[in-house]
């Protein structure tokens, strides 16, 4: 998503290195715009997925848990065969607890990478477009006639 920036011009001083200097932080400026607009809906998104990574797992977890409250009642006289049921139904669940989490977290842990990826690419952006503004601000300092002397 590019912004438009207006065609140089120039003829907009009579100091073309300054007009340079100012095209190219507009560009910068224009540039870091860009990346904070995708930069910001990134983050929703990967919130988003983050939340639902995480109800996966804990929904699995009640289900373990549920598993493991009804072996225990089984435990306290119910047949063997109840007992072995309950145990598999455990077992069954705590795999899937298991697996969830294993799978979440390692593409929760892709998407806060892709996050600070996108985080470092928009300071390393910030940092231009500062360093785009110093360079204009000290070529005017530079040109500002000497002060008069009291």
């Amino acid at each position: 998503m590019a912004t438009e920036q207006p065609a140089p011009d120039d003829s907009c001083s009579s100091q073309p290195d300054l007009d340079a200097l100012t095209h190219a932080h507009d560009a910068e400026t224009a540039r870091l715009g860009d990346l904070t607009v995708v930069g910001t809906a990134e983050i929703v998104v990967i919130h988003a997925r983050i939340a639902e990574l995480t109800s996966q797992p804990q929904a699995a977890r009640r289900r373990w848990a549920t598993a493991l409250k009804l072996l225990t009642e089984a435990r306290d006289g119910a047949s063997a065969e109840t007992i072995t049921a309950a145990q598999a139904t455990a077992d069954a669940a705590y795999r899937e607890f298991h697996k969830f989490a294993q799978t979440n977290l390692a593409e929760a842990q892709q998407l806060l990478d892709a996050g600070l990826a996108n985080t470092t690419a928009m300071l390393d952006q910030v940092s231009r477009t500062l360093d785009a503004g110093i360079a204009v601000t000290d070529t005017l300092a530079q040109r500002r006639p000497p002060k008069p002397a009291p």
